[in-house]
């Protein structure tokens, strides 16, 4: 891991990452950008001239096997041009790069960033709330890097964030306490196999979040609190 932060870093330092890289593994890595997102699926299918205007296939059905047909003569210096390419191109594929090298001080920064704005709007700005948006970075890490404490860290400050903007702004809308519930549940079964020893720190803070529900609607408090006990931890108001 770097000492930059996420915000700091450039494709030099991905690509750094990428030296020891031989052509099957370039290769994997940019079948993994294409599987990662629908819109490194679409950018692939027209920069390669894919689609129902040149091949049989309606675009809907097109795969990486059709993508990779035309790499077959990419080599290793234009499969790394390529993953400059997506990487200019896209937040996302730069968040998921440095996930997957582990570059950064900061490594989930960028995606709790985009579970804070969903999740916790400004409304001052009459900005508005989507838990389905803010569940998608976690999902997105899943893909680039996928560590156990990653996805255990996102899912809690998911949780964090949801209560928070709650009990400070309130949220007159069953599907929003829906969603807490679901990721709160997520979050428990991720935290509950990690190793024992490091569960801890993670359960305090989905405790705090238990408890900050008390009286909320749509009987969270009760779900939060059946979800604790399922879990074989003791249920109390501390």
């Amino acid at each position: 891991m770097t000492s930059k932060k996420s915000s700091d870093l450039t494709w030099s330092d991905v690509k750094a990452k990428l030296m020891d890289f031989d052509r099957a593994g370039m290769l994997r890595l940019v079948q993994d950008l294409y599987a990662a997102s629908r819109d490194n699926q679409n950018s692939l299918h027209v920069g390669f001239g894919l689609g129902p205007d040149v091949a049989s296939k309606k675009s809907a059905d097109l795969t990486w096997s059709d993508v990779r047909v035309k790499l077959v003569y990419f080599d290793r210096t234009d499969l790394l041009r390529l993953l400059q390419d997506l990487y200019t191109v896209s937040k996302d594929n730069q968040n998921f790069l440095h996930a997957r090298f582990g570059l950064g001080s900061d490594v989930l920064e960028p995606y709790k960033a985009i579970v804070r704005r969903w999740l916790w709007p400004d409304i001052d700005r009459d900005q508005d709330y989507s838990t389905v948006k803010a569940k998608k970075p976690i999902a997105d890490y899943k893909k680039a890097a996928g560590l156990p404490q990653g996805i255990a860290e996102l899912s809690v400050f998911y949780c964090e964030q949801a209560i928070g903007f709650i009990s400070e702004v309130g949220v007159d809308d069953r599907s929003y306490y829906d969603a807490v519930w679901r990721m709160f549940k997520q979050a428990l079964n991720t935290v509950m196999v990690l190793p024992e020893t490091d569960r801890p720190p993670f359960l305090d803070r989905l405790n705090g979040v238990r408890l900050s529900a008390r009286g909320l609607g749509w009987g969270l408090e009760n779900e939060l609190n059946v979800l604790w006990g399922w879990a074989g931890l003791e249920v109390s108001d501390e």
